[in-house]
């Protein structure tokens, strides 16, 4: 079976905080382990898109071209974002749009940019339409392992028939935990178990811990029993 996947990590986001808060070193770690367990599971992973290069439209850009390189109606395509996720309210009164945080030149903490320089859950949307339009029979699998991650997944909450969405927060609990990698290293535990299994498994492990129980798993209806 044609299996690709696409790995995205920003590690550093602010020109003025290039310590700290502002770095998320266990970005690349996440990244690099996921991309081994996934080769050992036959699926081919592009090379990841760090920092410099995991900007809006590159991001978009490349999403698009994997898509186009699936030769197989039934291809799996996999797409994990890691890093920040953060919210912007057009006007005090307005509901706020979330969008994932990517690379833009410049960005500090006191400017922010036009909201088009990121990834919305409107453009996220789309790159799910093209997939499913190029592989009818294909079965996207899309993690978002950042905080905010329920709001760039409340469009995929109700669950479609090709389109596993795995998250490290659901709806109106993120995930902001003194130990931001705590949701991959849950993932990376139930790596093997069916997507119908892993959301029950991770927040129990959180559970156990004291953490707020977040993790949210949406599988796909055609490929509930399926895994990585």
């Amino acid at each position: 079976m044609e299996k690709k996947s696409m790995m995205v990590g920003l590690g550093k986001f602010y020109a003025d905080f290039p310590t700290g808060l502002s770095a998320l070193p266990f970005v690349y770690n996440n990244v690099l382990s996921l991309a081994t367990d996934l080769t050992a599971r036959q699926w081919v992973c592009s090379t990841p898109l760090f920092d410099p290069t995991a900007g809006a439209e590159n991001i978009k850009l490349k999403f698009l071209e994997m898509v186009k390189a699936c030769t197989t109606p039934d291809a799996r395509m996999l797409f994990y974002f890691t890093g920040h996720a953060s919210k912007y309210y057009p006007d005090p009164n307005s509901v706020p749009l979330t969008y994932a945080v990517t690379y833009y030149n410049g960005l500090t903490r006191g400017s922010f940019p036009p909201i088009g320089n990121f990834i919305s859950a409107a453009d996220y949307h789309q790159l799910v339409e093209a997939f499913h339009e190029k592989v009818p029979q294909g079965h996207l699998i899309t993690i978002f392992d950042c905080c905010y991650a329920y709001g760039l997944i409340d469009e995929f909450l109700e669950a479609t028939a090709y389109h596993t969405v795995i998250a490290a927060s659901a709806r109106n609990a993120p995930a902001l935990y003194d130990d931001n990698s705590v949701f991959y290293k849950e993932l990376k535990k139930v790596i093997g178990l069916p997507f119908n299994q892993m959301q029950q498994a991770i927040n129990n492990s959180f559970s156990a811990q004291g953490i707020p129980e977040t993790c949210v798993v949406k599988p796909a209806t055609d490929y509930p029993q399926e895994t990585f």
